[in-house]
């Protein structure tokens, strides 16, 4: 299904930026 695909391609998103995040929030220092 179509939709599947894009629900796991926006779970690979979220993770990513969760991952971003808290990176940013343990690194405060790194731009």
């Amino acid at each position: 299904m179509l939709i599947g695909q894009v629900f796991r391609m926006l779970i690979e998103i979220l993770q990513d930026l969760l991952v971003f995040l808290l990176v940013g929030i343990c690194n405060p220092d790194l731009e």
